[in-house]
């Protein structure tokens, strides 16, 4: 292990660390942080009862609460990653983004200003700057499901849909799509959600949600 300047690190707890781990100034690891083969970890970190697997890049000025980190993912700067986030191998998460309690897939990128919360997210997908989930209606949280190499567009809105028996309503927030948004998530019933289609556009995805509005009612895939 090597660490820039041992009179800058602040250790509250237990770290572990594995071979060839270089750790920058100003860093403070709280509770038990675990670092594997080859990590490095940026100056000016907040790290805190979390594992970060092998070779895996925490850039500067980052917060990580309870979290994993897989093989290869690179987080920061700037990011802020809040208990019970995952995140895996070859992940990115970049500048000014916040993931809350939510599971990113292999190969997955949310790159630039965006929020993630409650949410699954499936391997290789893009999420674009501006993207924000919002799956809270006032009273309840819901999860929001995205698919496999789903594309979203920049400044988009994964907005809640409420779904009663006889009818689709709005409910808690209308969709809002931008300019470049080539999916959309999530429905929710009171037994079900439905996720997101990987390539769908939002075309297709108007339809769909015409036809069942139409039959009346429904969720499902």
């Amino acid at each position: 292990m090597t660490v820039a300047d041992p009179s800058r690190i602040d250790i509250r707890g237990e770290l572990f660390c594995g071979k060839d781990v270089f750790i920058d100034i100003n860093t403070v690891f709280l509770g038990r942080v675990v670092l594997g083969d080859g990590v490095t970890i940026g100056s000016n970190n907040v790290i805190s009862d979390s594992e970060i697997s092998s070779s895996a890049k925490i850039l500067s000025n980052c917060v990580i609460q309870n979290c994993f980190i897989g093989r290869g993912a690179q987080v920061g700067p700037f990011s802020h990653l809040r208990p019970e986030s995952v995140i895996g191998d070859g992940g990115k998460i970049g500048n000014f983004v916040e993931i809350k309690k939510s599971n990113i897939g292999t190969m997955s990128k949310v790159n630039h200003l965006s929020y993630v919360g409650d949410s699954v997210v499936g391997e290789h997908v893009n999420i674009g700057a501006g993207t924000i989930t919002c799956n809270y209606d006032g009273e309840n949280k819901y999860k929001t499901v995205i698919e496999s190499n789903s594309f979203i567009g920049s400044g988009t809105r994964l907005n809640l849909f409420a779904i009663n028996e006889f009818d689709w309503q709005p409910g808690g927030f209308n969709a809002e799509y931008g300019d470049a948004m080539s999916a959309v998530s999530n429905w929710h019933t009171s037994v079900s959600y439905t996720h997101l289609r990987a390539h769908e556009t939002r075309e297709d995805l108007v339809w769909r949600v015409m036809r069942v509005k139409k039959k009346g009612g429904g969720g499902g895939g």
